[in-house]
Parts: C-alpha cells; structure tokens; sequence
C-alpha cells in the first residue's frame, strides 16, 4: 500500500518531502491501564465494537495479577487515574498517528495525541508515570 501511494506521489509530481503520515481523529472511551486506551472507532461499521490502543514509545507501571508487587500496583492506578484524566480533559477526543498491530495483535499501537495537541505518552513521562520503551528487549524496572 505504502508503495502504491508512493508512486502516486511520485507520478503527480508532488513533494515527498511534505507528505505527512495519515492520523485519525477518534472517540476515546477510558483508559484501560496508563498505557493504553480504549477507543470507539469513528468509521465503526459495529456499533459497540471497541479498539485497545497501545501508547507508542512509554511503558507504565503493571496492575492486578501482572504488577510484581503492590507498590506497583499502586503506581499503576496512579498512572491509569492520570490517563483517564486527560483523555477526560480532551473532551474524549484523541488524534492517532503511527498506527500499526503490536507484536501480539490483540491491540494496535500508536501516538496518542490530546485535544490540545499534546501527546498523551509525553504527558505521562513529563508527570513520571512512564518510561520510555522502545519494545526492543525487557521491559524497564
């Protein structure tokens, strides 16, 4: 897909260079834990059908049965309040960009930017309830 648009691109004469990567404006529906996010699809064919959204680049604190201790679990609820605070804030409405499967396919993956144009995953690391993570090797402690 990426190749056929690229020719298009490139068959009309257009600047490559200013091509900007689709995003897509959706309604959020809570925060599942700090790091990822519910949302009601605005193309949704299935009215009810929801998307878990994975934050791109942060990893957040685990809850219940995953967290390693309690003072995790703790942070977790901290980090998940802190989400759903700001998706609040933003009227739920979110802009997603970088969309892509995580490596398990149970959710998509993606940069979640807020109604005021901030990204919901520096947010977290800003207020440090998140770590960066690359997904490239163990989790950071």
């Amino acid at each position: 897909m990426k190749k056929i648009l690229l020719l298009t691109l490139l068959l009309s004469g257009c600047d490559i260079s200013q091509a900007k990567e689709p995003s897509y404006v959706e309604k959020a529906v809570r925060a599942v834990d700090g790091d990822t996010i519910l949302i009601n699809p605005v193309w949704n064919p299935y009215p009810g059908l929801t998307w878990k959204i994975r934050i791109l680049g942060i990893d957040t604190p685990e809850k219940g049965y995953l967290a390693k201790c309690e003072k995790e679990k703790i942070l977790a609820k901290k980090a998940t309040t802190f989400s759903q605070t700001k998706i609040k804030e933003s009227n739920f409405n979110i802009r997603l960009s970088s969309v892509n499967h995580d490596k398990y396919g149970g959710r998509l993956d993606a940069n979640v930017e807020l109604e005021n144009g901030m990204s919901l995953g520096d947010e977290l690391i800003k207020h440090g309830f998140a770590k960066k993570y690359t997904g490239s090797g163990p989790k950071p402690n």
